[in-house]
C-alpha cells in the first residue's frame, strides 16, 4: 500500500517541533490511534531531543531490518514478539513507505519540519497498528506496553530522521532525500 502524503497535514518548519506527527500518526493508524497518546509520547521525545538525549549513532539498523522482516514479511511464527521489536520495525515500514521504495516516493523536497513530521507520524501509526494486531493475536507478552513500542518507534524514526540529515551534504537537501537515502542502504 503507498502512502499518500496528504498535502493539509499540520505543518512547522522547526525541527523540534513534533507536534504535527501526533495528527499524522492519529489519522495513520485510525481505530488503532489517539491522538492524545501520541502527543505525550511526542512530548516527551521532544523534550529528550532538545536536551540532547538522543544519539543519533546509537541505531542498531541490522535489527531493525530484521524486525522489519520478521514482522512485516510473516517470519514471526515463533511469536517472540516484543515492543523495541515492534517499534524498530514499524519505523522500517515507515521509511519504506514514505519514500516509496518499491514504488513512488511520497516525500520529495528538501528539508522541512512537515517531512519530519509525516515520517515519524507514519511510524508511530505503524507501530501503534503492529501493536494492536500482535494483541488481538494474543502475542504480546503480559507486562508489554503500547507506550514503550510507541516510544520506541518515535525515537528510532527522530534518529533515522536525524541522521539523514547530517548524513546529507553540507550544501545538499537532507531531509526527504536523505531519508530516501537510508531507504537504499537498508531496505534492499
Amino acid at each position: 500500500m503507498a502512502y499518500q502524503r496528504d498535502s493539509s497535514a499540520y505543518s512547522h518548519e522547526e525541527d523540534d517541533d513534533l507536534r504535527g506527527a501526533a495528527h499524522v500518526a492519529s489519522r495513520h493508524a485510525g481505530e488503532s490511534g489517539d491522538v492524545s497518546l501520541f502527543s505525550s509520547i511526542l512530548d516527551t521525545i521532544g523534550q529528550r531531543k532538545q536536551k540532547d538525549e538522543i544519539d543519533i549513532e546509537d541505531v542498531d539498523e541490522a535489527a531493525a531490518i530484521r524486525n522489519h522482516k520478521k514482522y512485516f514479511a510473516g517470519d514471526d511464527q515463533d511469536g517472540d514478539v516484543d515492543e523495541h521489536g515492534m517499534g524498530s520495525a514499524a519505523v522500517m515500514q515507515a521509511l519504506k513507505m514514505f519514500t516509496g521504495h518499491g514504488g513512488p516516493a511520497v516525500g520529495g523536497g528538501g528539508v522541512s519540519g512537515t517531512h519530519q513530521n509525516e515520517f515519524i507520524g507514519l511510524a508511530l501509526g505503524e507501530a501503534s497498528k503492529l501493536f494492536d494486531k500482535k494483541a488481538s493475536q494474543g502475542k504480546v507478552p503480559e507486562g508489554a506496553s503500547k507506550e514503550s513500542a510507541l516510544m520506541q518507534a518515535g525515537e528510532m524514526a527522530v534518529k533515522f530522521y536525524m541522521k539523514s540529515r547530517s548524513d546529507a551534504p553540507a550544501t545538499g537537501p537532507g531531509g526527504a532525500s536523505g531519508l530516501m537515502g537510508l531507504a537504499s542502504q537498508f531496505l534492499k
